[in-house]
């Protein structure tokens, strides 16, 4: 049985879908929303979270989530990257999307963080927009 207290467990945090909260192994939690900006294991920059996916109105928490990593030396977004499988920048969020495709992530490792400072809020405007369902 699901509970919500279980490590890397992604529970929505309200009743429109669109924010969650991650439960870490040390007993932290974050709350992730699209729009937010998160470190990620084996990533050395910031990215946006673009996307929280949902396949049933019943799931207790996101199925995934996409993100876009900000290339700080360029000053802009990394460009989309698809597969015959869809988004290749897809996680994949427990426990409710643990059989779907996409990145499994060390969740331990996810930070929430402060958006770059050489990034225009029209720029993060932009990319939200064209993730909108």
């Amino acid at each position: 049985m699901q509970t919500q207290n279980e490590e890397w467990h992604a529970i929505w945090s309200n009743n429109s879908k669109t924010a969650f909260t991650l439960s870490k192994q040390d007993n932290t939690s974050l709350i992730i929303n699209k729009g937010c900006w998160v470190t990620l294991p084996g990533r050395n920059d910031k990215c946006i979270i673009t996307k929280l996916f949902s396949l049933n109105k019943k799931d207790i928490g996101p199925n995934g989530m996409t993100y876009l990593p900000w290339r700080e030396d360029e000053k802009r977004f990394a460009s989309f990257s698809w597969s015959m499988r869809g988004d290749s920048r897809f996680i994949v969020c427990y426990p409710t999307g643990r059989n779907t495709y996409g990145q499994h992530i060390d969740w331990d490792k996810v930070y929430v963080c402060e958006p770059p400072t050489d990034i225009t809020a029209e720029q993060i405007q932009i990319i939200l927009d064209e993730n909108d369902n």
